[in-house]
């Protein structure tokens, strides 16, 4: 039964194979495509993970996405004191999708 598939249905199953196990796996898990609104100013600590929003199509706002050790996402405006300190100490933030996703989302 399987050497009789054709060469497109092996590529075919091929490409799904690889494409389930793509987004089964933990590389999306770090691209944030919703857009966030900065509503929560707290000083978070300590930070396990940040992600800088940058302004797209229908994400108008700058933004930073902060997740704490407990998981939680906080929506940060790039102004409250605090958070510059960190910046300007070294914190790093990548950003919440990549250059090439991002093109497709402006």
């Amino acid at each position: 039964m399987w050497t009789s598939l054709s060469v497109s249905r092996w590529i075919f199953l091929l490409t799904l194979t690889a494409v389930t196990l793509f987004s089964a796996s933990g590389v999306d898990s770090n691209t944030h495509i919703k857009c966030c609104k900065p509503f929560r100013q707290p000083k978070i600590n300590p930070i396990k993970h940040c992600y800088k929003q940058t302004q797209r199509h229908r994400c108008r706002h700058d933004a930073y996405k902060i997740t704490d050790e407990n998981g939680r996402l906080y929506c940060v405006k790039p102004t409250p004191p605090w958070l510059q300190k960190r910046l300007n100490a070294g914190l790093n933030c990548s950003p919440d999708i990549s250059p090439n996703l991002r093109k497709r989302f402006r």
